[in-house]
Parts: C-alpha cells; sequence; structure tokens
C-alpha cells in the first residue's frame, strides 16, 4: 500500500504527464483522486496512527495476543474466550438453580434418612405439619428467610441467623442441605457479637449483600419442592 501511495505523489507531482490525451474535466478528476490517495497516505504516515514502540502495553481493554494481531480493535474490550453477557447471566441463573435443587435434594435425603430411622426402617413414616414433617418444615423456613429478606432488605434482624438459635436451627438449620441453599443465595458463615454472649461472639449466617435473583430463583425453587413433597417427610 505505501508503494501505491508513493506512486501516486509521484504522479500528482506529473499531473501534466498523467492526463496528456484525455479532456481536462477527466484530469480534473484524476488529481482529485490522487490527491484524495495521497492524503490517505499522509493520515497513515500520523504519529496518532502509528504503531506503539516494542514492549509498550497494549490499549485498554485489549489483551496482548490481540493487540498484535488486531483481533479486538472491533469489539473493543474482554478476552476473545469471555462469553457474551446474555450467556455468562445464563449460565449463572442455571448454576444458582442447580444449586438449590441440590440442596433440597439433600434434605430430602436427610428426612427420609430420619424418618427411616425413626420408624425402625418402614420408609417415611408420619411428620406433622400441614401434611410434611422435619423436611417439610425445613423447606417452609427456608421460604420464610428468604421472602422476609425480599420484603424488608435493608434490615439486618433478617440477613443475620443465628446457629444457636433453639427453633430455628431445630427445625432448619440442622439440615446439611438448609446451609447449602443459604450459601447459594449469598449467605456466609461469620461470628458476630451478640449481647447473651456477654462480648463474645457466635456463629451466623450473614447476608452482606443482597442478591433479589438469587432470592427469588431460591424461593420459586423452594414453592415447587413444597408442593410436591412427599407427606411425612
Amino acid at each position: 500500500m505505501t508503494h501505491v501511495f508513493s506512486a501516486a505523489r509521484l504522479q500528482v507531482r506529473d499531473l501534466d504527464l498523467l492526463a496528456e490525451g484525455v479532456d481536462s474535466r477527466s484530469a480534473v478528476l484524476v488529481h482529485y483522486l490522487l490527491r484524495l490517495v495521497v492524503d490517505l497516505e499522509d493520515a497513515a504516515r500520523s504519529p496518532a496512527l502509528a504503531a506503539p514502540p516494542p514492549g509498550a502495553p497494549p490499549p485498554t481493554g485489549l489483551t496482548s495476543s490481540q493487540a498484535a494481531d488486531g483481533s479486538g480493535a472491533e469489539s473493543g474490550a474482554g478476552n476473545l474466550g469471555d462469553p457474551p453477557p446474555s450467556l455468562a447471566l445464563q449460565r449463572e441463573v442455571s448454576s444458582r438453580g442447580r444449586a438449590f435443587e441440590a440442596a433440597i435434594d439433600a434434605i430430602r435425603s436427610q428426612a427420609l434418612e430420619e424418618s427411616k430411622a425413626s420408624s425402625g426402617g418402614g420408609g417415611e413414616g408420619t411428620g406433622g405439619g400441614e401434611g410434611g414433617g422435619p423436611g417439610f418444615e425445613c423447606l417452609r423456613l427456608l421460604a420464610k428467610i428468604a421472602s422476609n429478606v425480599q420484603e424488608n432488605p435493608t434490615e439486618l434482624k433478617f440477613r443475620r441467623l443465628r446457629h444457636s438459635k433453639p427453633a430455628l436451627h431445630a427445625h432448619c438449620l440442622r439440615f446439611r442441605g438448609a446451609g447449602l441453599a443459604l450459601k447459594a443465595a449469598g449467605f456466609v458463615e461469620q461470628s458476630l457479637a451478640v449481647k447473651e454472649a456477654k462480648g463474645g461472639k457466635v456463629p451466623h449466617w450473614v447476608l452482606e449483600a443482597v442478591d433479589m435473583d438469587a432470592l427469588a430463583r431460591l424461593s420459586f425453587s423452594l414453592k415447587k419442592a413444597l408442593e410436591a413433597w412427599p407427606r411425612g417427610l
């Protein structure tokens, strides 16, 4: 391309020779086109468009490989291996849904084990509650935890669940799957100071940042599970 531009510059300098044998209108058109080519050559030589010196960091948003081959010039950001935002979001939602389903399965398994043990291996047994036993009550309490935060996202008392609270532990937190569900919804385990501990700290499940999408997905999964939950489990 540089050779073409250089030839064009020489031709513009000797326009009379180039336009010899053509009418004046054609000569003007040729002159305009060649001048345009020369202007393009000048722009290509501009320092703003010059290649960066060896060892210079690549432009912001491009990897070294993209800066070398220009593959990121059109998109202008990110690695080529990164999925589109919409696809990444779909994967996150799908992964979260699987985590909630795994948590519910863990609750079901533990409830079934306890039911068999209490009935001498005779099956699901008979539980209290609205057609359900301990597992059903665990799911119901998890659904209540999620709805409390959804309705009162700024209330810390709904986002801090003490492990040692008797009713909460006995009916919910003692289930392995309950912890898995809370973790998938964004809760983390922390030790917090409480008055009863006289300056000491006790374990809590704490939701630092409220993720409404995660809570909505948890509520949806729990609702489906409660509707299909075996009686007495």
